[in-house]
């Protein structure tokens, strides 16, 4: 269960943004932390006020969507919460879809049973893996090439930038 309610929610938030009334302000009368209001803001600029209803359901996702999330926050300078907001799902999870990709590449992001095992036979006991098709190690593959070059644009561009400062030109200066 939510701690918060959807309509508490709603409420903060059109507070915050149709009236301009401050966070401090928000703090202090709800007693809910700023972080909470903070979030609850942004995930309304993304995606709509709808998305702050509370969700009662189990949500499954697919390796290709898992590798959406992973792709979209290696490529662009945004942090967990931005790209969780864009996904609509928990920051924690784009933490550990990155972190596990980042280790173990896109085999890792294949959704698993869960529960406890069956019981098999014991010569049924083989260990079971599982393979990725063709296209997903391609997709992994594509996804691993695209992250290093934008972390080698972002180099390119702090080196141009300190090569400009050491020679003494003006960055970003319009005559």
């Amino acid at each position: 269960m939510s701690k918060y309610s959807s309509s508490l929610k709603v409420e903060i938030v059109q507070l915050y943004l149709e009236d301009h009334i401050s966070l401090t302000i928000l703090e202090q009368k709800y007693n809910i932390p700023k972080r909470y209001i903070r979030k609850w803001v942004t995930l309304t600029k993304v995606q709509g006020i709808e998305v702050l209803r509370v969700k009662h359901s189990r949500r499954i996702f697919s390796l290709d969507f898992k590798l959406n999330v992973v792709r979209y926050y290696k490529t662009h300078d945004v942090g967990y919460g931005i790209t969780a907001a864009n996904f609509n799902i928990n920051p924690s999870q784009v933490h550990t879809w990155n972190k596990l990709f980042n280790l173990y590449g896109s085999q890792a992001l294949v959704s698993r049973p869960k529960g406890r095992p069956t019981p098999m036979k014991k010569s049924d006991k083989k260990k079971e893996t599982i393979t990725l098709t063709e296209k997903q190690k391609y997709e992994e593959r594509i996804l691993q090439l695209e992250a290093k070059l934008h972390d080698a644009e972002l180099d390119r561009d702090f080196l141009k930038k300190l090569h400009a400062l050491r020679s003494g030109k003006q960055i970003g200066k319009k005559p």
